[in-house]
């Protein structure tokens, strides 16, 4: 609930308990006051009526005593009750007809109270009602030294409080309306301040700060605000958006050096890697032997030329541009490339890799990508592998469409760690644009821990998702094991057309525009031709 619906409904609870517990003290005050004035004026009446004539004769009332005092009664008129009490208070002598009286017998500790001047209103029972109480005036009747009994006097006849109740709460009626608008009218006073105040100047801050951000902060609000009591909290906002904006340019000038070093090193490395590969193929045009590990050293320098002509693109080209391209994969024929590119580091290590592939699978995906994850996976699995270990790679069908693919290895824990922390970032951006993600299932309390990381693919082209994670570029990373935390920009997938009634089907990806400008995100492209050994090679870029 809002603030301002809060203090409203606040208010009107506060309006109703004021108007009934105002009503119920002004009553109270008025009943009090009403009886201490009436009791107090009559207070003396029985003592003048007892001291009139003698009450008693003898054990018994003087009949000329008691005509005087009717006599006494009519001069008074209906507002007064005349009652004689013996001392344990039971009525001898009743004033209104015998048959209208309830109570025979009435409570003397009041009129003793009465009698020993405690202050007013002494409140006394009344035998006309079953629980009322009245004001009353009482003198004590003596014979022969003892106490004969009371006269007791209530005054304020039944008669008379129905019709003087009425009238004086009427008469009350206009003092406790006027209360009652004093208290609405100061509670809407109250919440005028507390709106113009507080809610107004706090919703013009808030705009002000989202209108900022919606210029990424470029622009700073002004925040000058008429409450003293929010300003001090706009200045706060203001500093904390000069920070930002400080950041901003910060950031903006650390990619510009990023990029300018980006150029500059792969335009460096360019040359070299060009004479590499020259002299690989030469010595694979001139000898026969040892081809093998010739032909791996040159896939992996061709390899190597598409990643560094990517990275030269990415760091040249202002937007990024995501290209997949989707076809199908045999699941075996990838998990035996993958064995003859780590052949050297897994005979150097003396580790000994075991694939295990229940039937015939194929996936599709993009083969260049999910070279990546591969390489990225064993590289991890190898340095992290004691001597003489093994690593258990299997793919196996899953729920529904899905593969399945699982790397396992022991874990020394004296083996290096890495230091860029990059690798269980590409993996995690890669699984992200195939719609999945990586299950790490921690080292278990063993002799020898061992490490197991899955991951599912479909055997069925899916369309990619709207959201997507890019594959993020190399940056300082302290960790390999925490998951990149990071939203990244929407993407929109379109389908080529360039490739018609080819076998695969290419799916590009390319970043929306955000408030009318393109959006930088790192990204790569990826596109297969077959050279002329028949070979898959892509282009790969990550900014």
């Amino acid at each position: 609930m809002a603030f301002k619906n809060r203090l409203l409904l606040f208010t009107l609870i506060w309006f109703l308990c004021s108007a009934a517990l105002l009503t119920l003290l002004s009553v109270s005050v008025w009943q009090q006051n009403e009886q201490r004035s009436r009791q107090l004026l009559h207070k003396d009446l029985a003592m003048h009526m007892r001291d009139d004539n003698p009450l008693m004769v003898g054990d018994d009332y003087s009949p000329e005593a008691l005509s005087s005092i009717f006599h006494t009664l009519m001069l008074l008129g209906p507002d007064f009750e005349i009652y004689f009490l013996d001392p344990q208070g039971n009525i001898t002598t009743s004033g209104p007809p015998i048959e209208d009286v309830i109570r025979l017998q009435v409570d003397v500790e009041p009129i003793k109270q009465f009698l020993r001047g405690e202050p007013f209103p002494v409140l006394g029972e009344d035998p006309l009602s079953q629980q009322g109480e009245k004001v009353f005036s009482a003198a004590q009747i003596d014979a022969d030294g003892q106490v004969a009994g009371y006269l007791y006097v209530l005054i304020g006849s039944q008669g008379y409080n129905a019709f003087a109740d009425t009238e004086n709460l009427l008469q009350y009626a206009p003092v406790v309306a006027a209360a009652l608008v004093a208290i609405l009218l100061f509670a809407l006073v109250v919440y005028r301040m507390v709106h113009r105040g507080i809610i107004t100047p706090g919703r013009l801050m808030v705009k002000q700060i989202e209108e900022s951000a919606k210029t990424e902060f470029r622009v700073s609000p002004p925040l000058y605000l008429r409450s003293p009591e929010l300003q001090d909290l706009a200045n706060q906002y203001r500093r904390m958006m000069a920070v930002i904006q400080q950041q901003f340019i910060q950031l903006r000038v650390q990619e510009a050096q990023r990029r300018e070093h980006l150029v500059q090193l792969s335009h460096d490395l360019k040359t070299p890697l060009a004479n590499i590969l020259g002299y690989l193929e030469t010595w694979r045009i001139q000898h026969d032997e040892g081809r093998g590990m010739i032909d791996t050293a040159y896939h992996n320098a061709q390899r190597l030329q598409g990643h560094l002509k990517s990275q030269l693109e990415a760091a040249r080209s202002p937007s990024a541009k995501i290209v997949l391209s989707y076809r199908e994969i045999d699941v075996r024929e990838l998990f035996e490339d993958v064995r003859h590119r780590f052949e050297l580091q897994l005979k150097k290590k003396q580790v000994d890799l075991v694939i295990t592939v229940s039937e015939p699978l194929n996936v599709f995906a993009d083969e260049v990508l999910i070279n990546r994850v591969f390489d990225n996976l064993m590289e991890n699995a190898i340095r992290h592998s004691p001597a003489r270990a093994s690593i258990l790679m299997d793919a196996a069908k899953a729920k529904g469409a899905n593969i399945s693919f699982c790397i396992e290895n022991a874990v020394d824990e004296t083996s290096d760690t890495g230091s860029l922390g990059m690798g269980s970032k590409i993996v995690d951006a890669i699984l992200s644009l195939h719609q999945s993600q990586r299950q790490v299932s921690p080292p278990q309390v063993a002799e020898i821990p061992r490490y197991r990381v899955c991951f599912v693919l479909s055997s069925v082209m899916a369309k990619p998702r709207a959201q997507i994670r890019a594959v993020p570029t190399a940056m300082d990373f302290e960790e390999d094991s925490p998951p990149l935390q990071s939203d990244y920009p929407p993407v929109k997938a379109e389908t080529s057309d360039e490739e018609e009634g080819t076998q695969s089907e290419d799916m590009h990806l390319s970043t929306k525009e955000r408030n009318g400008h393109p959006v930088t995100l790192p990204s790569f492209s990826a596109v297969s031709k077959d050279d002329d050994e028949g070979t898959a090679s892509g282009n790969n870029k990550a900014e």
